[in-house]
């Protein structure tokens, strides 16, 4: 068996020198470097790749396939798998592949039974009776950006609202105490009076 002369590493192609991965990436090379298009070889780039008549089509076409995937009940991202049953659009394998690049370290299994263990509702839904309402939909897992471990499930609303102040202890003690300093009751009251703070 004749090895690629790019290489070294994979079967040559028949009538070739060169693997089928090698010969793809120098017509992408040289498409980029002539600053045409990789769809149809012929018009001014659009995007990095494409014209802008293959980037519409491209993009048509991967939304028919989405959509088509989501009726049937596959996965919106890798259209193998079912979706899984907490997410509208993706599968097991997507989700955990998409918490672990957002630095998240959790399982589907972990937030099912974190779903169970919450009722089924996001873990600030008590602020609804001071006016804060808890948004429709699935719940988000809230993490710590740092650690990567997970606080709770919220909603896409508390979830926001965490994020604004700074994600961190001290972003709530500065909001509280914000709280504090502005309320016309609370003239001479300190931070440090509050002994269940934090």
């Amino acid at each position: 068996m004749q090895l690629c002369q790019v290489c070294n590493a994979k079967p040559v192609r028949v009538g070739r020198g060169e693997c089928a991965s090698c010969v793809s990436r120098k017509a992408r090379d040289s498409a980029l470097a002539r600053k045409v298009c990789q769809g149809c070889g012929k018009s001014p780039l659009f995007s990095k790749k494409y014209c802008s008549d293959c980037a519409e089509r491209m993009r048509r076409t991967s939304k028919k396939r989405r959509t088509a995937a989501l009726k049937s009940g596959l996965c919106g991202s890798c259209f193998k798998n079912p979706k899984w049953i907490c997410s509208k659009y993706n599968c097991e394998s997507c989700v955990e592949k998409k918490w672990a690049r957002r630095g998240i370290v959790m399982t589907c299994g972990e937030y099912a039974l974190r779903l169970e263990q919450q009722g089924g509702q996001c873990l600030l839904a008590e602020l609804a009776s001071l006016g804060s309402k808890c948004s429709k939909g699935e719940l988000f897992a809230e993490h710590d950006h740092v650690g990567g471990f997970v606080r709770g499930l919220v909603c896409h609303n508390h979830n926001v609202g965490i994020a604004k102040i700074g994600d961190c202890e001290a972003g709530a003690r500065i909001v509280l105490q914000y709280f504090v300093d502005t309320n016309p009751k609370n003239q001479n009251f300190q931070l440090s009076q509050l002994a269940y703070v934090m």
